[in-house]
């Protein structure tokens, strides 16, 4: 199925379009989608699994100001308040337009999701197929021109470093609690987007950001920047992610949380030698975007051989673009370990990885040589059906793994020409005759038999021999899967 997207109308658009593309990867970043012909539902749709992002892009009148008008004279003090006033009132106009857009958009896919285009004459449908729109969460993001200047003179007047009074709604934006739309700029959205680049990342900080504004316990002022580096310097090591752990255990014991930050809390945070040292370690990361970016690619070019439905390829990406930036790291690192200790010899090996970030995932790196004789597409066949076995044998071993993602292709250590397959696999629950007939498959087929085949922590150690086996059987791992 070939889709066909926009690529941005203005060049602001055409920013953020690039932004979104390049944080949450081609298959759930749509540009410029519409409700009608030549009505436009919002700038920029992102959609992953339950929840849609909803962005409203505004930079026909960006709000700009010199500061030498502010002075301590009474003539620059006047001319700096009527240039302020002014200029607020243009930027106001835009954000009131961008949120209609917004809330227009919301109301629009409530009651129409299967009318959203993504051409202006409504050609060309919206190619995923939502979810029961109860189930969906919504979250709004106005990207207005601007935002950051506005947000140094509030700064100013709360400080009482300003000569005169600025307008009051001005000063204390209006937040409606049970319509939250996240303001930002063409400053602050290029920082959360290139920080919080993957999309559950991106996702829970902005759900977190609503949770604290509802507690009523957060001054409705609070900014993003001065969030994010606390939410990426508070790591939830057990599932693997960015948290905000620390300051919602504030929220439980005080009343009122105040964030006393530095004027750019951003600029500062990056100049830390820890910010940098995680920066280098990510590296490795981007290898897992590349393998999801390069198959949804394939997938919306109509180039896929054995899935030809977006909406199957979608299921399998979408669990790969789950894993957080960290858990990222964890699985390109192991993916690159599997590559470099194939041998050549081996007509197949496989590893076996749990999801570093959701525990009922399990990933299997699979590479299946092929025979000199065999024709490719028959190669593929092959390997795929490996790969399927593969899956069974996860399924019989761990019963507390729902989905299985399977990663299949010529070992690339010895072929510089290389195709993937990626499978998802279902798990089900199996009878003992099935798992003894799976069993002995795996032995016959030498399949996850080595020593140690499979990861299954939180930190990804080997399994030890007399450790208990991850199967849950209850038996050392020595006298259960190791030896089955």
């Amino acid at each position: 199925m070939l889709i066909n997207k926009s690529a941005g109308l203005t060049d602001g658009e055409r920013k953020v379009a690039q932004l979104c593309e390049h944080s949450f990867l081609k298959l759930w970043s749509y540009p410029n989608v519409f409700k009608q012909p030549g009505k436009e539902l919002c700038d920029n749709l992102i959609f992953f699994d339950k929840t849609i992002i909803l962005i409203s892009e505004k930079t026909k009148q960006p709000f700009n100001y010199d500061y030498s008008l502010y002075g301590h004279e009474d003539t620059q003090t006047a001319i700096g308040y009527r240039h302020i006033d002014i200029l607020w009132k243009r930027w106001s106009k835009e954000l009131k337009s961008s949120e209609d857009q917004l809330n227009g958009a919301e109301s629009w896919i409530k009651k129409y999701p299967d009318q959203i285009y993504l051409d202006s004459k409504c050609q060309n449908n919206f190619p995923l197929k939502l979810p029961d729109i109860k189930d969906i969460t919504f979250i709004k993001i106005s990207v207005i021109n601007g935002l950051d200047k506005v947000n140094k003179l509030r700064e100013k007047a709360w400080n009482g470093e300003l000569e005169y009074d600025l307008p009051t709604d001005m000063v204390l934006f209006h937040i409606d609690l049970d319509n939250i739309i996240h303001l930002l700029d063409d400053y602050t959205f290029p920082i959360m987007t290139r920080e919080l680049d993957t999309i559950t990342d991106f996702i829970n900080f902005f759900q977190q950001k609503e949770t604290f504004l509802k507690s009523r316990k957060t001054p409705m002022g609070i900014l993003d920047l001065d969030l994010l580096p606390i939410y990426l310097q508070d790591i939830d090591y057990k599932r693997c992610c960015y948290s905000f752990q620390q300051l919602e255990a504030l929220y439980k014991k005080m009343d009122l949380v105040l964030l006393d930050s530095p004027e750019d809390p951003y600029q500062e945070f990056i100049q830390d030698a820890k910010y940098k040292e995680i920066k280098e370690q990510n590296k490795v990361s981007y290898l897992w975007d590349y393998l999801i970016d390069s198959c949804a690619q394939d997938a919306m070019n109509g180039l896929l051989v054995v899935e030809q439905d977006i909406n199957d390829t979608n299921k399998t990406l979408m669990i790969m673009a789950k894993e957080t930036r960290l858990s990222r790291k964890l699985l390109a690192e192991a993916y690159i370990e599997v590559i470099n200790n194939f041998d050549n010899t081996a007509s197949h090996r496989g590893r076996a990885i749990q999801s570093p970030y959701n525990k009922k995932i399990m990933y299997i790196f699979l590479q299946v040589n092929k025979i000199p004789e065999e024709e490719y597409e028959e190669y593929r066949v092959r390997r795929r059906k490996f790969a399927e076995m593969y899956c069974e044998v996860i399924n019989a071993r761990f019963e507390k793994i729902e989905n299985i993602v399977a990663i299949v292709s010529e070992p690339p250590k010895f072929n510089q020409c290389l195709s993937r397959d990626f499978i998802l696999y279902s798990c089900q629950k199996l009878s003992h005759g099935d798992k003894v007939q799976i069993f002995k498959m795996q032995k016959k087929l030498n399949i996850l038999t080595g020593s140690n085949p499979i990861y299954h922590n939180d930190t990804h150690k080997k399994v030890g021999r007399n450790d208990f086996c991850p199967c849950g059987s209850g038996l050392k791992y020595k006298k259960c899967c190791l030896n089955k």
